[in-house]
């Protein structure tokens, strides 16, 4: 006779939860992978923003949210592989002759590289310099690029209008001042970021400033523009 467990029809109509945690592991840290990666080259917020920039019809924004939850999944799916898979593991620590746990090689190592590559993050060590000094330079060909391509990308230390009004800052006498307040608030300083999303007129508009005026002090600057350009 043949058995339930040997017929195809029974197998194929039945869910290994054990399989689907393996499956679901493997595709979760391919799209981890592929995510950081990209998250690696990309350039840096204010110049994503700026350049609207994207990588297969995704921006930074949901690269990172994508990054982000997968990397909160793995916790419960790491977890459920570990008790499914507890007895190999126990065995990777054990003594094959006596059966009892021992302080092997390949846990050494495992534990001393983890420490070395944490603190390496920590204190810039290399080789993890040379890794986050690769992911700076991206940065910096992405912020040239967009301006070289006419965005106008704040600098990295650009002082918020709003931060700027919340501060005191120091006289020349020493004594703490506030920063005048129409300094803060004058209508014609915009406190928006992402200026290649704008036409001319819609920037106008937004910081209140007259659309020929506008026009003006672009020429004056030797920027021939009409109002729906960029």
């Amino acid at each position: 006779m043949t058995s339930a467990n040997s017929n195809p029809k029974v197998r194929q109509g039945k869910f290994y939860f054990r399989n689907f945690i393996s499956l679901f592991l493997v595709s979760s840290v391919l799209l981890e992978f592929i995510s950081g990666l990209t998250l690696y080259f990309a350039p840096s917020g204010r110049v994503a923003q700026t350049m609207s920039w994207e990588l297969l019809w995704l921006n930074k924004t949901q690269w990172e949210a994508i990054h982000t939850v997968f990397g909160l999944l793995w916790i419960p799916i790491l977890a459920t592989h570990i008790v499914f898979n507890w007895r190999p593991i126990l065995s990777y620590l054990k003594n094959r002759s006596t059966k009892t746990f021992a302080f092997k090689r390949e846990l050494l190592v495992a534990l001393l590289l983890t420490v070395f590559f944490a603190l390496g993050s920590l204190y810039n060590w290399p080789p993890v310099k040379q890794v986050m000094d690769l992911s700076e330079s991206m940065s910096s060909f992405w912020e040239n690029r967009g301006r070289s391509a006419g965005y106008f990308i704040p600098e990295e230390t650009e002082v918020h209008p709003e931060t700027a009004a919340a501060a005191p800052s120091t006289s020349q006498t020493g004594s703490v001042v506030n920063p005048p307040a129409e300094a803060a608030t004058s209508s014609e300083v915009s406190t928006k970021r992402g200026f290649g999303k704008y036409t001319v007129k819609s920037w106008a508009d937004e910081n209140k400033v007259e659309l020929q005026t506008a026009l003006k002090r672009l020429a004056d600057q030797g920027i021939v523009t009409s109002p729906d350009e960029s």
